[in-house]
């Protein structure tokens, strides 16, 4: 997907440089993302944000892949040990899920094994996973941008305990 975005009112902080670009896994797809562009400097400049294989604007950040969290911590030692293998998640007790955007969204959904279980509409989104559970679970989100359409999903897959 190739998404060309230009404003001349920047209403986000844009940390590239005016002709700057980054190459990196965004979307956590296994492909390399380019993006390219920046707010500029000069006042009549308009800011272009290019993205190439982009097939979402958002992000799960919390949990992270091959980690252990014990009542929203990371955990250290014998526990993180054990989750070595890439899509483990292990999870004891109530965490923060926290996502990131690649741009400006007026909310963000949280599923748990396809039902909506919260929705944050201010940044930085997050939601506190507080309720008892024991088993594999299938967390997504849904994101939606500025005007309310559908912007992108992600999820994870993770092991609850608590």
């Amino acid at each position: 997907m190739v998404a060309l975005l230009r404003s001349r009112e920047l209403t986000w902080s844009d940390n590239l440089l005016e002709g700057g670009f980054a190459v990196a896994d965004f979307n956590k797809d296994g492909w390399d993302d380019f993006v390219q562009g920046g707010s500029g400097s000069d006042e009549g400049s308009v800011p272009i944000r290019l993205f190439i294989n982009n097939r979402t604007f958002t992000c799960i950040t919390k949990p992270v892949d091959r980690t252990a969290y014990v009542f929203g911590r990371e955990a250290i030692g014998v526990l993180n040990l054990l989750i070595k293998f890439p899509g483990d998640k292990l999870v004891i007790g109530p965490i923060d899920v926290a996502v990131e955007c690649l741009c400006p969204m007026s909310k963000v959904e949280f599923y748990v094994n396809d039902k909506l279980v919260y929705t944050d509409d201010q940044p930085p989104f997050t939601w506190k996973w507080s309720k008892p559970g024991f088993g594999k679970y299938l967390l997504y989100v849904k994101a939606y941008d500025e005007k309310g359409e559908f912007a992108g999903r992600d999820n994870v897959v993770l092991w609850k305990i608590l």
